[in-house]
């Protein structure tokens, strides 16, 4: 199994009000894709409660490949999603790895 986990920065300029909006929207869209996209085993979206991080969003979720993980990263659903979080950002970063636990 693969773990893949990405995290989200809001631009400076996004108030606090937008970003939870947007988070909570992300949050359910994405959180529904295992229906729509099976090759999810799981899926998980969070928000930072850390303030003195930089981060601001956590999205972490498991699948059985690498392939299925850019499968995932191609699909219409996925990828409507994602434009609409992509303008309200200024940095993502992603780590996959192999997941000997799960």
């Amino acid at each position: 199994m693969y773990r893949h986990i990405v995290l989200f920065k809001f631009r400076d300029d996004i108030d606090s009000l937008n970003r939870e909006k947007a988070f909570l929207s992300f949050k359910e869209e994405i959180e529904a894709l295992p229906a729509i996209i099976p090759t999810i085993k799981e899926i998980e979206v969070g928000k930072n409660k850390n303030e003195s991080e930089v981060w601001d969003i956590c999205l972490n979720s498991l699948f059985e490949s690498l392939e299925d993980i850019k499968a995932y990263g191609l699909h219409p659903a996925h990828q409507e999603i994602a434009a609409k979080l992509k303008p309200l950002l200024t940095s993502r970063s992603c780590v996959d790895y192999k997941s000997w636990i799960d």
